[in-house]
């Protein structure tokens, strides 16, 4: 809405730039009209046009009082063009003001309004780790959950709300761990209960939720 009451006002506001460089004659009457004072159609043409239009030359008083005897038959039109002036661009100020009004309250009712406090996974960063690949702490070649405790002081300083940790579970490892057969216990070649316990434990220090993957 903002946008679009800028959006107006940069339309009339080149509107009266471009009428007052390429007609200054259209912008004088407007402004004598915006002040109350009276005007002719006459004024918005050029002499060169209205002299073009008389048919001979401005020094000819003669033709000038027939020029002049013809301009008092106008139309219904010319004769309150300049009251219809007026309250056009009254409408227009006014229609901006109130558009622009109406933005500002809006914006300012909706900045105020209340808003839901969200839930710790909506504004963590969550780092899911593959324990195999992750980090070895014996030597084996194969990650293990001693190696991903090694690595809590990198993950704090990521900024990371919470580890999502690939299945840990005992598995003949047919499907590299996700063909779990027992969700109580942990596998033996990413370590023992008492490993979970102790990462479990170093993460919950260091402000990280644990998240188990369970498939």
């Amino acid at each position: 809405r903002l946008a679009g009451c800028v959006l107006c006002g940069l339309v009339v506001l080149a509107g009266y730039m471009y009428v007052s460089e390429r007609a200054p004659a259209v912008m004088s009457a407007i402004m004598r009209a915006m002040e109350g004072d009276d005007w002719e159609m006459e004024d918005l043409l050029p002499k060169e046009t209205l002299a073009r239009n008389r048919g001979r030359s401005e020094d000819s008083e003669e033709d000038e009082d027939d020029y002049l005897r013809r301009s008092q038959n106008v139309s219904v039109w010319q004769r309150y063009s300049g009251v219809v002036n007026r309250a056009s661009i009254c409408l227009a100020v006014v229609l901006l003001a109130v558009l622009t009004v109406g933005s500002v309250v809006v914006i300012f009712s909706y900045r105020n309004q209340p808003r839901p406090e969200l839930e710790w996974w909506q504004t963590s960063a969550i780092y899911q780790i593959y324990p195999r690949s992750f980090q070895d702490s014996n030597g084996d070649g194969i990650g293990d959950l001693k190696g991903i405790e090694r690595r809590i002081d990198y993950l704090e300083y990521l900024g990371v709300g919470a580890v999502w940790l690939s299945p840990i579970f005992r598995s003949p490892m047919r499907d590299f761990g996700y063909d779990v057969s027992s969700f109580t216990d942990i596998d033996p070649i990413f370590g023992t209960m008492a490993d979970f316990d102790s990462l479990l434990k170093a993460l919950h220090e260091k402000g990280i939720k644990l998240i188990l993957d369970f498939v």
